[in-house]
């Protein structure tokens, strides 16, 4: 093969670089390092405001403006082996979050998804007590359209979800959907909490997902203890703790009123 022809096949062969959407550009001049795939873009903070550890956020293609936001909060690390990861991305992409965002209708929402340190601590000690501004610098940065926010978590990350349902009210007003993933562990310390967060927005939907026992119970009370609002569902993933954010997460997302299933995008395997 002559010298110019391979060249030129260089040319029209090597895919080009993926563009960031408008969003990902403007959270590049506020400080986030981004990074495009043909998913989405992956946008990470080092850190927030009186929250000292790295944030990422997870942006559909071609995104402008959000119309929901999303909170996802994993489980204790070292528990499942993605989450001895340091590397959000990494968890994010093993999880295929932003994959389920689209198959679920959400190519409108961005999920913002803080990291935590041991079992986790930094939800609990941090991110708990300063939610407010937390949630705050989130909507300024990223600007969303309507006031909707959805929250989940896996595992450990159920009590984080608990106490800033029933701490912040006037936060709890703007949540359509709680999702527990597998995280509904003992659940009779925490009952009492979730009762006040669903009291706070009789509108609010608690799905909460189980794939082992202590989960499974949990579920069960939340579901008969809040029968107008919550709904113990079996994972896809029973019997596979560390696998439910995969199988779940975007599922609890089909019930937003941000998704629109008719516009869906295919699912893409990374």
């Amino acid at each position: 093969m002559n010298k110019t022809y391979s060249v030129l096949l260089a040319i029209f062969f090597t895919p080009a670089a993926l563009a960031l959407s408008p969003l990902a550009q403007r959270l590049q001049t506020t400080g986030a390092t981004c990074t495009a795939t043909a998913q989405g873009d992956y946008c990470i903070f080092r850190s927030a405001p009186k929250y000292n550890q790295p944030v990422i956020m997870l942006i559909p293609p071609n995104l402008n403006q959000p119309k929901s936001l999303i909170l996802y909060l994993h489980g204790h690390r070292g528990v499942c082996g993605v989450t001895n990861s340091t590397v959000p991305a990494n968890m994010a992409t093993r999880y295929k979050l932003l994959n389920q965002m689209l198959t679920a209708g959400l190519a409108n929402s961005v999920t913002i998804f803080p990291m935590s340190r041991g079992n986790c601590t930094d939800y609990d000690n941090s991110l708990v007590a300063n939610f407010p501004a937390f949630a705050e610098w989130a909507d300024q940065q990223l600007n969303p359209s309507t006031n909707t926010w959805m929250i989940s978590g896996h595992s450990g990350a159920g009590r984080a979800l608990a106490n800033i349902a029933a701490t912040f009210k006037d936060f709890t007003k703007r949540v359509e959907i709680s999702t527990l993933l597998d995280a509904a562990y003992s659940m009779g310390s925490y009952i009492g909490r979730w009762q006040v967060g669903a009291g706070s927005n009789r509108r609010m939907k608690i799905r909460s997902f189980y794939a082992t026992s202590s989960p499974e119970a949990g579920s069960i009370q939340l579901q008969n203890t809040i029968p107008a609002q919550a709904k113990a569902v079996r994972s896809k993933s029973y019997g596979d703790h560390c696998n439910v954010p995969m199988t779940d997460f975007g599922d609890a997302l089909k019930d937003s009123s941000a998704a629109n299933l008719d516009i869906a995008a295919d699912s893409v395997s990374f």
